[in-house]
């Protein structure tokens, strides 16, 4: 392993958006701690994890579309990944936690319940241009 390079973490605005929906929906559930061990597990596991090992998760384009739309969105998501590094996707428990590294940075950009589907990379890296 090459020396003590670390990558460095930075929460979106996107994704502390999505923290505060996941924090409402544990508290109107009334299991506040859901909310707790998922920040938990975000800053002792996924933070630490990603600074060591920024490429870890997989390649979010590396599956096949299987729509033309979904084949178009992909090539712009390409065309944004290599100016913008590589869109990966990180399991933890039940939710899926997209983000996007190069060398020295790794950038969260949405965290959503396995349940949740919808994620506007474009959105996030445009800021709806």
């Amino acid at each position: 392993m090459k020396g003590d390079t670390r990558a460095s973490v930075r929460f979106t605005a996107n994704f502390d958006a999505n923290l505060a929906d996941i924090e409402a929906f544990w508290i109107e559930a009334g299991f506040e701690q859901g909310y707790d061990r998922l920040l938990d597990a975000i800053e002792n596991t996924v933070v630490a994890n990603l600074e060591r090992f920024p490429g870890m998760g997989r390649p979010f384009l590396g599956a096949k579309p299987d729509t033309i739309e979904a084949f178009v969105a992909c090539e712009r998501l390409a065309d944004l990944e290599r100016e913008n590094g590589t869109i990966r996707e990180y399991l933890l428990d039940d939710y899926l936690i997209f983000y996007v590294h190069t060398a020295e940075v790794v950038n969260l950009l949405s965290v959503r319940h396995f349940k949740q589907v919808s994620f506007d990379f474009e959105d996030l890296w445009l800021g709806g241009r």
